[in-house]
């Protein structure tokens, strides 16, 4: 059996949120949104350092279109009732999905080391105030 990592989901108290993901995984929901034809909107970030992009990620959202039925295809479109199953207009959508991706660089050693130690200060600071 292969492990797979969990999902990290960061949800903030107003019901918003966001996940972190690996770089491969990121990359290949990008992979397969291109393939699959949906829009994908690439741009660098400048102001976050070299490397940085933001990927944005827009499809149809069919979740409140009918799906087709078996009469749709049996009976033809003008002895259907308009009255009982109104077809939305070709090419009309009702609403779009965004996935939002962004990559920022990887930290280097020394951040990542003084992040590491930070982290325990913080700690003990907020502790001691929690007591005071």
């Amino acid at each position: 059996p292969r492990l797979e990592p969990f999902r990290l989901l960061c949800v903030r108290r107003d019901g918003s949120g966001y996940e972190l993901l690996s770089a491969k995984v990121a990359e290949r929901r990008v992979r397969l949104a291109k393939l699959s034809g949906m829009t994908v909107m690439e741009e660098e970030i400048p102001d976050e350092g070299p490397g940085a992009t933001s990927v944005t990620i827009l499809q149809k959202d069919v979740r409140g279109s009918r799906m087709p039925t078996a009469a749709d295809q049996l009976v033809p479109a003008m002895m259907q009732h308009p009255g009982l199953r109104p077809r939305p207009a070709e090419g009309t959508l009702k609403a779009l999905r965004m996935s939002h991706l962004l990559k920022l660089p990887t930290l280097d050693r020394p951040t990542m080391q003084q992040l590491r130690l930070a982290s325990p200060s913080h700690l003990d600071w907020r502790s001691s105030c929690a007591e005071a």
